[in-house]
């Protein structure tokens, strides 16, 4: 059986929580009395629908783009629905985890799978790169304990790049030192200078929030009395696939009415969306997009000089500015551009789930439909 911790630990392994933005609700926002999990609902956000879904098909755990719990909390109303789905949420035991802007920034996050859902080539890069905060932590360790301490620092979070995790370097040296009176060496005796080999490990941390952690883990693995612990930040040069929207560059010139077909497929309720322009046979090269919320990305889409920005919630003078600058706007609806987005993550959150979590159901929210729902 996969306890709940597990399951923690297998949505950070694909989606880190320390890429969302600063003042972003990611986490677990409801941790419920069930420890061990069997079944997982993955949604958009919490509704009625699919907080029926939860109670009647026995769900265990509930995984959600839309941070149900935003703003501080001073009191608890029975009169109010939502937090009698909140607390209901609670008193059955059920967990509730939100990975938010860290889905939208991340490699293969939402909007890189819009990139793959309309089927475009081209160079691609984010609208808004996120800021980088890396560091270095290098510490020095004698051979017998180099695997306990590496352990420790992969198990709280440095060594990750990209989609590689226990990343490292490790070199052999020799380490000099003089225990002075009052020393309890682990090697050697208090007045006798000593010569051992040691490893030195090198690993990556993009959390800074973690730094502390980090040493307290190096030291309580760590057999040395005083472990050397050196941290560097790291130079960031701007280059980086991380990020809020994308651009892409395409490879060939694409036709509006082939971009329009896509969409028409995918949105097929809203194909009033697209019957306001004639695009006759006009080519795009330049396309920016942002499933969701938009419009803080505007001034980065009209420096870029984009064709056409494909995005929700853009007010009326959000889109007149665009039309200034002669970019087409063509307005996604926030939760269907994300809902599917979401779908596409979906499998690839099963897949590796077959492997990693392979005792646990997970379950889409239009997978489960019926009377009661």
């Amino acid at each position: 059986m996969t306890t709940l911790q597990q399951l923690l630990d297998f949505f950070e392994y694909l989606y880190p929580s320390h890429f969302a933005l600063p003042d972003d609700r990611t986490g677990l926002q409801i941790k419920g009395e069930r420890n061990q999990i069997s079944r997982v609902l993955v949604a958009l956000e919490l509704n009625q629908e699919v907080f029926h879904k939860v109670l009647k098909h026995q769900i265990d755990f509930l995984y959600l783009h839309h941070p149900p719990i935003w703003n501080p909390l001073f009191t608890l109303n029975n009169d109010d629905p939502w937090c009698r789905m909140i607390t209901r949420l609670f008193h059955e035991g059920i967990s509730v985890l939100a990975h938010h802007t860290n889905l939208d920034i991340y490699p293969g996050g939402i909007a890189d799978q819009w990139i793959s859902i309309l089927q475009l080539n081209g160079e691609v890069k984010p609208i808004s790169p996120r800021s980088s905060s890396a560091f270095k932590i290098i510490t020095f360790i004698p051979p017998d304990y180099l695997e306990t301490v590496a352990q420790s620092l992969f198990q709280n979070g440095a060594g990750i790049i990209g989609p590689y995790r226990s990343c490292s370097f490790q070199v052999e040296g020799i380490g000099t030192f003089l225990p002075l009176e009052g020393a309890h060496p682990f090697i050697g005796k208090v007045g006798n200078g000593e010569k051992v080999k040691e490893i030195r490990i090198e690993v990556n941390l993009s959390d800074p929030k973690l730094i502390n952690q980090l040493v307290d883990a190096i030291k309580t693995t760590h057999p040395y009395q005083n472990p050397v612990i050196d941290i560097y930040p790291l130079y960031f040069n701007g280059s980086t696939s991380d990020g809020l929207g994308r651009f892409i560059a395409l490879n060939q010139p694409l036709k509006w009415k082939t971009l329009i077909k896509h969409l028409k497929s995918l949105l097929k309720n809203e194909s009033s969306l697209f019957s306001q322009k004639d695009y006759g046979n006009s080519l795009l090269q330049k396309i920016a997009l942002c499933p969701g919320s938009g419009g803080s990305l505007l001034d980065k889409v009209i420096l870029e000089k984009s064709d056409v920005y494909i995005s929700g919630d853009l007010s009326h003078h959000e889109i007149e500015k665009l039309k200034l600058y002669h970019i087409d706007y063509i307005p996604v609806p926030h939760g269907d551009g994300e809902r599917i987005g979401l779908k596409m993550i979906f499998a690839n959150i099963k897949k590796s789930a077959t492997e990693l979590l392979p005792e646990v159901v997970f379950l889409f929210e239009d997978e489960l439909n019926g009377e009661g729902c």
